[in-house]
């Protein structure tokens, strides 16, 4: 019997589980693209790189609660994570926030 899968089979044949499957894989978010994203809500321009002061709070680094905000708007809609108010509290360093984002992809 010869398989519907593979180099011989129909094109697109068991292409769409495949398809879906690399269309919901997002790649772990790093310290350097949390930064990039998060310097289009700041106005200061005095930034320290994330991946120099990954556990520095936000509001030292000059991040305030509006940019926070703005973040986790873009990550809601960027990675599908949503962050509750509560989580919000633990994610207040870059790296505790792209720690979280990473063990809630997919979830």
């Amino acid at each position: 019997m010869r398989s519907n899968i593979g180099p011989d089979a129909a094109p697109g044949a068991g292409s769409r589980i495949d398809r879906r499957a690399k269309e919901s894989f997002v790649p772990p978010i790093t310290l350097r693209e949390l930064e990039l994203l998060m310097r289009q809500y700041v106005w200061d321009g005095d930034w320290q790189s994330f991946e120099h002061a990954p556990e520095q709070p936000f509001d030292e680094l000059g991040y305030d609660s509006l940019a926070l905000l703005e973040t986790h708007s873009r990550i809601k809609r960027d990675y599908g994570v949503l962050i509750s108010e509560d989580d919000l509290e633990r994610v207040h360093t870059p790296r505790a926030l792209v720690d979280f984002i990473n063990d809630h992809l997919g979830s």
